[in-house]
C-alpha cells in the first residue's frame, strides 16, 4: 500500500534499508518482522486519522497554508553506489503521464548517458490506485523517491518526482502563481525542492513544470519563487519543463498555435543568465517531438562540464536532457 499517498502508515515489505531509516524525521519503508506487520495492521485500523495528519508533513508546503496541498510520497531504497569522482549527473524528463513504466525503465537503463543519472527530475507523472508509477520507476531503478502531486487526476494524482541515488532532505513543495489558460481553464502548478547530500557537499535541486499558454512576463512571474529561493543557495540546479512554447505572446491563451521564430526559450535563458545561472541548453534546439525547446536545466554555484539531449528516446513526447556538474 502507498502510505504517504493515501495518508496511512507505510507498512510494506521490500525496502532494503535497515529498520528505522528516516529522511529528516520522515518514517520510511523498511523490512518488517511478523510482529511489526501485526503492529502496523493494528495501527492502520485504530490510528488512521493520526497518520493521515502526519502524512501532510512529508514535504514542507510553501506557503504553509495552501488549502490545495496534497501529501508527498517518500520512499527509500538501497541505491546504486555513487559514480566515481566528484561529478553529479542530473537528468530532466517529462514522461507524458508515465503510463508505460516498463518502457521508461528500459529507455533509461539502455541509454549509457541516462543510466548514469545521479538525480532524475521527472515531470508529468501520475499515481493511481494500484498503479503508483513514480514508485514503480524508483523501485526498478533502485533510487530514492519523493513524489509531489500537484493536483488530482481522475481517481489519482498528477505531479512531479525527484529520484536520487544520494540521500534527499529538506523537502519542499512551492506553490506557483495560477493563471487562467483560456479554453482549458486553470491548473495548479508547483515546483519541488530537495537537498541532495553528496559526500562532503550538498546541492539544492528544483523540479519545475510551468504552464503552457503564458506570455513571457507571466512565465517569469510563475518561475520567480523558485529563482528567489535558489539564489539563497550556495549551489543550485533548476530543471524541468518550462513550456517555453513557440507562439505569439499577444495571441495567448486564445490561440496557442506554435509559430516558428517566436520561442520564449531565448528570453528565459537571458533572464536566468542575468540571475547568475549557467544556461548550457541555450543552443540545444528542440526538446520536444514538435519543433519547440520546452525543457532546460540551469545551474548556479556549480561547474557545468557536460550536457546533451537524448533524441533516440521515444517513450515520451519530450526528449530527456542530462547535465554533468561539479561543486566549485
Amino acid at each position: 500500500m502507498s502510505g504517504a499517498m493515501s495518508g496511512k502508515l507505510v507498512c510494506r515489505r521490500g525496502a532494503r534499508r535497515p529498520a528505522g531509516a528516516a529522511l529528516r524525521g520522515v518514517a520510511l519503508r523498511a523490512p518488517l518482522s511478523r510482529s511489526r506487520l501485526l503492529a502496523c495492521f493494528v495501527a492502520l485500523v485504530l490510528a488512521g486519522p493520526l497518520f493521515a495528519q502526519a502524512a501532510t508533513s512529508l514535504c514542507v508546503n510553501v506557503p504553509a497554508e495552501d488549502p490545495e496541498a496534497l501529501p508527498c510520497e517518500v520512499i527509500r531504497h538501497e541505491p546504486a553506489p555513487p559514480q566515481p569522482g566528484d561529478a553529479l549527473r542530473v537528468v530532466t524528463f517529462n514522461v507524458h503521464l508515465g503510463a508505460d513504466v516498463p518502457g521508461l525503465v528500459q529507455a533509461i537503463r539502455s541509454n549509457p548517458r541516462l543510466s548514469r543519472a545521479d538525480v532524475l527530475l521527472v515531470q508529468e507523472i501520475e499515481s493511481h490506485p494500484g498503479d503508483d508509477r513514480a514508485a514503480k520507476l524508483a523501485e526498478a531503478l533502485n533510487l530514492d523517491l519523493v513524489y509531489a502531486p500537484a493536483r488530482t487526476a481522475g481517481d489519482g494524482t498528477h505531479g512531479l518526482a525527484i529520484l536520487s541515488r544520494y540521500p534527499l532532505a529538506d523537502l519542499e513543495v512551492l506553490r506557483l502563481e495560477r493563471y487562467d489558460l483560456g479554453f482549458r481553464g486553470t491548473r495548479r502548478r508547483i515546483a519541488m525542492a530537495a537537498t541532495v547530500h553528496l559526500p562532503g557537499r550538498t546541492v539544492r535541486v528544483y523540479n519545475v513544470h510551468l504552464d503552457t499558454r503564458l506570455t513571457p512576463e507571466e512565465r517569469l512571474r510563475q518561475l520567480e519563487p523558485v529563482v528567489a529561493e535558489a539564489l539563497q543557495q550556495p549551489a543550485a540546479i533548476i530543471g524541468g519543463d518550462f513550456n517555453t512554447i513557440t507562439a505569439v505572446s499577444s495571441l495567448l491563451p486564445l490561440m496557442p498555435l506554435p509559430v516558428p521564430g517566436f520561442s520564449q526559450a531565448t528570453g528565459l535563458d537571458a533572464y536566468m543568465h542575468g540571475q547568475g545561472f549557467a544556461t548550457p541548453f541555450a543552443g540545444i534546439g528542440r526538446t520536444h517531438r514538435f519543433p519547440m525547446r520546452l525543457d532546460a536545466v540551469f545551474a548556479r554555484g556549480l561547474e557545468v562540464f557536460g550536457f546533451d539531449k537524448e533524441t533516440s528516446v521515444d517513450v515520451s513526447d519530450h526528449f530527456p536532457l542530462w547535465v554533468d556538474v561539479r561543486v566549485r
